[in-house]
């Protein structure tokens, strides 16, 4: 759908008689840009949180609220809400073109995995008379055609025949009603709910032996005495007690026990019963895969209960969550939804970090309340587990799925990954081993390329621990299988970038990338192609008019005033292929004006000559203090000098006078 560049956000949808959803940035898609030229653009979801209602075209379409700021069509809320059902029931169940025809109803079943229990018709055909006889074995003949096994049997052994076909036929499952331990600290007198889908009522008591004094009192307070034939009690050499009744009547029955009675042991109450439950677990991820295997403590999940036979007017209550001995942790109340044989009730709540196991209340389709507990033992454990797959597969194609495995323990763990699937697709090697630290994540990936024709192909993921080999989470997804590629891009080539002193207004026009780019797909055609940046970069394309495979070659240039941009190809059936090119690893342009950049180049200069002047200055006064010091040195060297000289004199002089005397003294000293 197209929305007009208007601005009256009311008015503004250019209808094109189909369905669609707004763009919306917040979750994970990106709304392409609008062709240039064009009088209309993608529509947005909308809303505050919708950065794309900034874009052509723009505000949004959503009819979430009644507030026209936030959703400016909440006028037409009641007509979207009415097209939205009527081609939700075309695209399932339209008799030329609904998937339900396409698929045919096993297949259906399997994607939306719908379990009902077999559609069986029951035939007689007796002739005891023999005036009808032609006509008999015409009707016969028919019921034969038209029938998987036929049963000849005599008057006297109908009944083991019969027999025989209702117990294969028409089974009646075991269900447990309620499991707990009856502690000495507990009431003498439990409560249990018996519905009226119960056919058969079994009750095991461990272990008080034959004088516990043990009773079960029908909900009007009597109590059975065990004495018709159509009840029992037993006590085995376990000293275990086993109460069983036929077609008990409904209502809330309890267990008692002699006040005096010093022993505990655990309570077992188990039925045949039509109405039966399956639990799934779902990982809140979006997506939404299946979980089978222990959930992780701590984290939020959506826990479904399918109630298979319970009746358009039965509904679930509350969803339990007790302990190992039946104890309640806590409970949460369900959400329900309801088709003709199935009633499938949903609770979302954090897992606890113990063993645990889930019971739901609820009425009966004669509203009378009804029980029933899972026998599985979930066991949370500290292995974080996600997988990423696509949504689809093409025949004779490889596609990947990668996985990822997060430790979440306190100590250091080796699991073991494998996968498999119902086509023989998976390609070798189908189990990897990873040694994964505490607090760490290891990743991998598997190979599926399927070749049957078939429409679906299901895989599962497991992980096992390696020490065990014990699992502990298996993911298991159903993916379509066509021979449509859906388009993909791809970038050829890379020519420019865009550095730090680019990333300006002033100065970004100057420095030029350009790229080119690859658009696979095949049996689906191009709407069309679009680049982020709009009329900022110049986008070279192929002619797609008509176009049913690829690739189609594109060209695009810019400046590194768009370092960043985003080609996007779109489909006739919306699946969009997105390039990303990025020159700035991730950097913004800033603005800057041309004398900004003048005016920092004249400062610049400034500071320059300033440090020059400085630097001559300082030289100078060196050399000049240099100088001065050096005639100073020089000066008292000379006096220095000077003075030595006199200093020698002297002492000379004084030695010459010395030796006057002496001789003197020695010459007289000869005289005499």
């Amino acid at each position: 759908m197209l929305c007009l560049q208007k601005t009256d956000c009311g008015q503004n949808i250019k209808v094109r008689n189909k369905l669609t959803s707004g763009y919306h940035h917040g979750r994970g898609n990106t709304k392409p840009t609008k062709t240039q030229g064009a009088p209309t653009g993608k529509c947005s979801h909308g809303g505050p949180d919708d950065e794309s209602r900034k874009m052509v075209a723009k505000c949004g379409i959503n009819k979430e609220t009644p507030t026209e700021s936030l959703s400016p069509h909440f006028y037409l809320h009641e007509q979207a809400y009415l097209a939205a059902i009527a081609a939700t029931t075309d695209f399932l169940t339209m008799n030329d073109t609904g998937i339900l025809k396409m698929l045919g109803s096993k297949t259906f079943d399997e994607i939306f995995n719908i379990k009902t229990r077999e559609d069986v018709s029951l035939a007689f055909v007796i002739d005891f008379s023999g005036s009808m006889k032609e006509e008999i074995a015409a009707v016969r003949e028919q019921i034969i055609r038209n029938t998987r096994k036929v049963y000849r049997t005599t008057k006297e052994e109908i009944s083991a025949v019969l027999n025989d076909v209702i117990e294969k036929t028409f089974p009646v499952g075991g269900v447990i009603v309620d499991a707990f331990n009856w502690s000495r600290t507990s009431s003498n007198k439990v409560m249990f709910a018996v519905d009226s889908s119960i056919t058969v009522l079994k009750i095991a008591v461990c272990c008080p032996g034959a004088d516990s004094g043990v009773d079960l009192f029908y909900p009007n307070g009597t109590r059975e005495t065990f004495a018709s034939r159509i009840s029992r009690k037993l006590f085995t050499t376990r000293h275990e007690v086993i109460m069983s009744l036929q077609r008990p009547t409904p209502g809330r029955y309890s267990l008692q026990r002699k006040s005096s009675s010093n022993w505990s042991g655990s309570v077992n109450i188990t039925a045949q019963s039509l109405v039966k439950q399956e639990t799934e677990i779902l990982e809140n991820t979006g997506a939404l895969p299946t979980l089978k295997g222990s959930p992780i403590a701590g984290k939020n999940y959506t826990f479904y209960v399918n109630i298979y036979n319970l009746g358009e007017n039965g509904t679930c209550n509350d969803l339990i969550l007790t302990d190992m001995l039946g104890n309640e942790l806590f409970n949460v109340h369900t959400i329900q939804t309801t088709n003709f044989m199935t009633v499938r009730c949903a609770a979302i709540f954090i897992t606890p970090n113990q063993f645990f196991q889930l019971k739901l209340n609820g009425t009966d389709n004669n509203g009378l309340e009804f029980t029933r507990k899972n026998a599985l033992v979930f066991k949370p454990t500290n292995v974080k587990f996600r997988i990423v797959s696509p949504e689809s597969a093409v025949i004779g194609k490889e596609m990947l799925i990668y996985y990822e495995v997060e430790n979440t323990g306190t100590i250091n763990e080796t699991y073991e990954v494998a996968i498999t699937d119902d086509d023989s697709a998976a390609v070798l090697p189908k189990r990897r081993q990873h040694t994964v630290f505490a607090g760490d994540i290891r990743n991998g990936s598997f190979t599926l390329k399927p070749t049957s024709s078939s429409v679906i192909l299901k895989f599962s993921i497991t992980v096992y621990m390696g020490k065990t080999s014990e699992m502990t989470q298996r993911i298991s997804k159903t993916v379509l299988m066509t021979d449509i590629e859906r388009p993909v891009c791809t970038i050829v080539s890379l020519n420019g970038t865009c550095n730090r002193s680019s990333l300006n207004t002033a100065q970004c026009h100057k420095y030029h990338w350009f790229a080119d780019a690859d658009i696979s797909f095949k049996g689906t055609e191009l709407e069309n192609i679009t680049s982020s940046a709009g009329s900022a970069t110049e986008l070279l394309i192929d002619d797609i008019s008509g176009l049913r495979y690829g690739p189609v070659n594109i060209s695009i240039r810019g400046s590194c005033c768009t370092p960043s941009v985003i080609v996007a190809a779109v489909d006739t059936d919306g699946y969009i292929a997105l390039c990303r090119i990025e020159l700035s690893g991730g950097e913004i342009v800033k603005s800057m004006e041309s004398y900004d950049i003048d005016v920092s180049i004249k400062d610049k200069n400034k500071t320059d000559v300033s440090y020059t002047r400085i630097v001559i200055a300082v030289v100078v006064c060196a050399i000049i203090v240099v100088v001065v010091v050096s005639i100073l040195a020089f000066i008292n060297y000379r006096k220095f000098k000077q003075s030595s000289r006199g200093d020698t004199y002297r002492f000379l002089r004084s030695l010459e006078g010395i030796f006057i005397v002496i001789e003197i003294k020695e010459t007289g000293m000869n005289h005499s």
